[in-house]
């Protein structure tokens, strides 16, 4: 498949181990045919696999021993442990880490000595920033859920805006690099990138959707727009 005659992905089936690369601009133009194929070929069996990727691949995971094979497998740049199931959530939506904490500790260990870095996907809450640095995880992505709900409603907006704020600032006193994502969109977005510190945004489900009428690659184009203007 092509774009611009660039290559999205390029995949030898029959080679051992199979060899996937991703390249190009376009690279993550294709992300569901892709997603497909991995995973059909697992159901084949626990095929080899050699993924060259011209950027860092994150993957997102459950913390749960299956998943963590998988990365250990394929070893990708770095995993974000995100919450599976309704014991491992909090009320917001973000990772527990204080309740889930003994079964975390073994997981992350288990990543880091196999040189793949690792982020948790947690609430702006002081508590799950605290369990996180005593986990010795170095990199968060907050959830900004219940900022956009906020911002959607326009109720509560300064509050959720300050947790958030006051989260970056806490993290960043523990050494933490501060990630955030979930329900940002082009009209939210500015004051969540805005924000001194946020290294990076996760921003998928609605780039995904917005390409549907104006293309991936015009909606990745002004979503970065519009984050570069907001830190100029």
């Amino acid at each position: 498949m092509a774009v611009d005659s660039q290559p999205i992905f390029q995949v030898d089936p029959f080679s051992d181990p199979v060899v996937v690369r991703i390249c190009g601009r376009a690279s993550f133009q294709n992300s569901a045919p892709l997603s497909t194929f991995f995973q059909e070929m697992a159901v084949e069996g626990p095929p080899r696999f050699i993924i060259d990727f011209e950027i860092p691949l994150n993957l997102e995971i459950a913390a749960n021993p299956d998943m963590i094979d998988i990365a250990n497998r394929y070893k990708p740049h770095s995993v974000c442990f995100v919450p599976e199931n309704r014991k491992e959530i909090t009320t917001e939506g973000g990772l527990d880490v204080r309740k889930n904490f003994n079964k975390l500790e073994k997981l992350v260990k288990d990543e880091l000595d196999n040189d793949i870095d690792v982020s948790l996907f947690i609430d702006p809450d002081k508590d799950q920033i605290i369990a996180t640095k005593d986990l010795g995880v170095k990199v968060v992505e907050f959830h900004t859920g219940a900022y956009a709900e906020a911002f959607c409603i326009q109720l509560s907006l300064e509050t959720e805006l300050n947790k958030i704020k006051d989260a970056v600032q806490l993290a960043n006193d523990f050494n933490i690099n501060c990630h955030a994502g979930h329900g940002l969109n082009f009209e939210n977005v500015s004051l969540i990138s805005s924000i001194s510190n946020i290294k990076e945004l996760n921003i998928g489900h609605f780039l995904i959707s917005d390409a549907i009428f104006n293309g991936l690659e015009n909606s990745i184009i002004k979503m970065k727009k519009i984050i570069k203007e907001s830190t100029i």
